[in-house]
């Protein structure tokens, strides 16, 4: 058996974070969350958690999460993990560019597609 599989939640919405941790322990992975894109670049600049996956929101306070994904870009080895978007509403065209290719869930989120996006990033957690 592996290492269990982390995954970093990015989100400002209290509800929406406390309702992703409880199903992503259910389903055994360890779980860590953050409410801005600010500590979620300190946590990750530090090593302190090194996610399989983040689960990030676009709309949040201090740095948003298309700025923080320009940061991540910018900087060697916090960009080799897998970022599943979470957002209340589609990306203009323009915003769909700035993600690249980044697989994008709506909200209300679909909590079966959600788990079948994390799994198909990084398999099933240990």
């Amino acid at each position: 058996m592996g290492e269990p599989k982390t995954i970093l939640i990015i989100e400002d919405d209290h509800d929406t974070r406390v309702t992703l941790r409880k199903t992503l322990e259910d389903e055994h992975y360890v779980v860590a969350s953050v409410t801005n894109g600010k500590d979620a670049l300190e946590i990750l600049r530090s090593g302190s958690i090194r996610p399989a996956v983040i689960l990030l929101d676009l709309m949040l306070p201090m740095v948003n999460g298309y700025e923080l994904l320009e940061k991540l870009r910018k900087e060697t080895g916090l960009l080799n993990m897998s970022i599943i978007v979470i957002t209340a509403s589609f990306p203009s065209e323009e915003q769909t560019q700035k993600l690249g290719k980044l697989k994008i869930l709506t909200k209300p989120l679909n909590l079966p597609k959600l788990l079948e996006a994390i799994e198909a990033a990084v398999g099933a957690p240990t």
